[in-house]
């Protein structure tokens, strides 16, 4: 019988005032002048907000809301002057590992954003001079996925894939692209030393033609084919062991939960605070881990 899944956040976002959203941590008045702030700041001005903030109620005073994640855009807000904004809910309190149910932003949401901004009149120049980048890296975000297959770029989305992954799948037609892709999601392994592998491993006919061997390559043909086989031994052993170590990965997922709901707990905090603090934090660091997909 299969499990009801729990949410992480509701279903809706809200439309808050930003004074019912209490930080639960300061801005350091060092961070202000940084450029990672400086290009918030910059982007939320120019394009808007794209990643929500994220908040729990505040019990016992209806309205009002812990914010757990977005410090920095909040800040950025209210020195815009502004006074709402939507917010993601969380189901729990859990300040140490909202980032469990995040999805920081992708290569290829970063490409929907700067066609977005583009979109809306404002120059390549002005974007890149308001995020702090160089423009040919605002040119080669706005391409990036020229040359991937739909399919890919879905498959991709979400992912944290590097510049160079997705120039290396544009070496190869879209059936291997979605092949490589595909291999890349179940393994949760998004290297592009592996990807360049895989690329070599590509037989000739699945190249795009630019891409294809010249005369004087031939006879790294049957080195080619070698490598491909090996790593199609690779990824069979891959699945098998990907298939052996559902059931550990389910009991893994159980027992973190545990965690959480342990640490939640403001008498057993206390209690591995005073008598326990080494295995306080190792328990900190398991529960604030990225899950692995499985």
């Amino acid at each position: 019988m299969s499990q009801k899944i729990k949410w992480g956040f509701q279903g809706q976002m809200l439309v808050l005032p930003l004074d019912r959203i209490l930080p639960v941590k300061p801005i350091k008045t060092s961070t202000k002048p940084s450029s990672k702030y400086q290009s918030i700041r910059a982007s939320i001005q120019e394009v808007g907000l794209v990643e929500p903030l994220v908040v729990y109620p505040e019990k016992g005073r209806k309205g009002y809301y812990y914010l757990l994640d977005g410090h920095l855009r909040f800040q950025a807000l209210a020195e815009l002057g502004w006074t709402e904004v939507k917010c993601l809910v969380a189901m729990e309190e859990e300040y140490f590992s909202y980032n469990y149910y995040i999805n920081r932003l992708a290569i290829i949401q970063e490409h929907r954003m700067i066609v977005l901004a583009l979109s809306k009149g404002l120059s390549e120049a002005e974007l890149a001079r308001t995020l702090s980048v160089d423009v040919k890296r605002i040119r080669e975000r706005r391409d990036i996925v020229t040359g991937l297959c739909p399919e890919v770029v879905d498959l991709l989305k979400t992912k944290q894939v590097s510049v160079r992954t997705l120039k290396l799948l544009k070496k190869v037609k879209p059936i291997r692209q979605i092949e490589i892709a595909e291999m890349l999601v179940r393994m949760n392994y998004f290297s592009a030393k592996y990807v360049e592998a895989q690329v070599l491993a590509t037989p000739p006919e699945l190249l795009v033609e630019s891409d294809k061997p010249s005369k004087g390559k031939e006879a790294k043909l049957a080195d080619m084919a070698k490598l491909r086989q090996e790593l199609e031994s690779l990824e069979r052993k891959y699945r098998l062991l990907d298939d052996s170590q559902a059931e550990n990965m389910l009991k893994l997922t159980i027992y973190r939960k545990y965690l959480q709901r342990m640490l939640a707990n403001a008498r057993a905090r206390k209690y591995l605070t005073k008598n326990y603090p080494d295995l306080l934090s190792e328990f900190q660091e398991i529960v604030a881990e990225q899950t692995i997909s499985v």
